[in-house]
């Protein structure tokens, strides 16, 4: 009967070993929206037995099941060298000058978005406006 239920829910076996480092769900009710669902802490699994795992990091330690474990991987990835010449091309494109910035004259103007409408007619009804 259990088979038959795995096989419908597809259910998989956790793999998860000691020494690796995971993060754990959050266990209070409805976390809501501005919740992470899982500690931003990560812990180190010292000990497993089935599904039971007991994890620990530099200021608790943690048992739960292993349905409350995701596995992260923590490696250094370095910047590749597209991301890190970016800013040394910026650098040399914007030079410092201590030249002091000076406000643009009231004269220049900037051309409108739009043009001006100044050859309107004045509405039918306000013919007998008097000003």
């Amino acid at each position: 009967m259990k088979e038959n239920a795995d096989a419908r829910v597809h259910v998989q076996p956790y793999h998860f070993k000691e020494g690796e480092t995971v993060l754990i769900r959050q266990d209070y009710g409805h976390s809501g929206k501005l919740i992470p669902p899982y500690k931003p802490q990560p812990y180190q699994i010292t000990k497993q037995k089935g599904t039971m795992i007991t994890a620990q990091n530099h200021e608790q330690v943690i048992v739960r099941n292993a349905s409350k474990f995701k596995p992260i991987a923590l490696e250094y990835k370095p910047v590749p060298e597209c991301y890190a010449s970016q800013s040394e091309q910026e650098d040399k494109e914007f030079p410092e000058t201590d030249a002091p910035v000076t406000p643009p004259s009231p004269e220049a103007k900037t051309p409108r978005r739009y043009p001006v409408r100044r050859d309107r007619k004045t509405p039918a009804y306000l013919s007998d406006y008097v000003s």
